[in-house]
């Protein structure tokens, strides 16, 4: 519940902390358009939701809560529905591949530096499907942005 509650409370703080704006970019009639097309939204918005929430267990609880099967406190009720979604453990692969690219860019910028993504109106540091695939390329991306934006 904590867990869940958490990652849930995240998606609303990355709304407000962008005015909405990319989640009205992601569900654009034309991305093409919004220069957007090729942006992988889950990545960013999931991983960072998974990296905050294993901030918040860890705090709260003492310990992180993993990501998927391996969780011993969660209901086999609930594992069980999680996995009947199709597709679900290649998002769950993409989730937490996102956490960790999350997880670096945060140890290695700070959590300020990355949560100027949310309201960057030229998109320049949210990850593309390629970096998604490498995310090494999206951490040196951020890195170049970020040492850019301090000169």
């Amino acid at each position: 519940m904590c867990k869940t509650l958490g990652h849930e409370l995240v998606h609303g703080a990355q709304h407000e902390a962008g005015k909405g704006r990319l989640f009205t970019l992601q569900d654009s009639f034309f991305p093409h358009l919004r220069r957007s097309q090729n942006l992988h939204w889950s990545f960013l918005m999931e991983g960072h939701a998974i990296w905050a929430d294993r901030q918040i267990t860890t705090r709260i609880l003492g310990y992180e809560v993993p990501l998927g099967p391996n969780e011993k406190h969660a209901d086999p009720k609930y594992l069980e529905a999680l996995y009947q979604i199709k597709g679900r453990e290649k998002s769950l692969q993409v989730y937490g591949d996102g956490a960790r690219a999350v997880a670096d860019i945060v140890q290695t910028h700070g959590l300020e530096s990355f949560n100027r993504l949310w309201s960057d109106p030229d998109l320049l540091l949210i990850p593309t499907f390629h970096q998604a695939e490498n995310p090494a390329e999206w951490c040196a991306r951020f890195s170049t942005a970020d040492t850019g934006s301090r000169s």
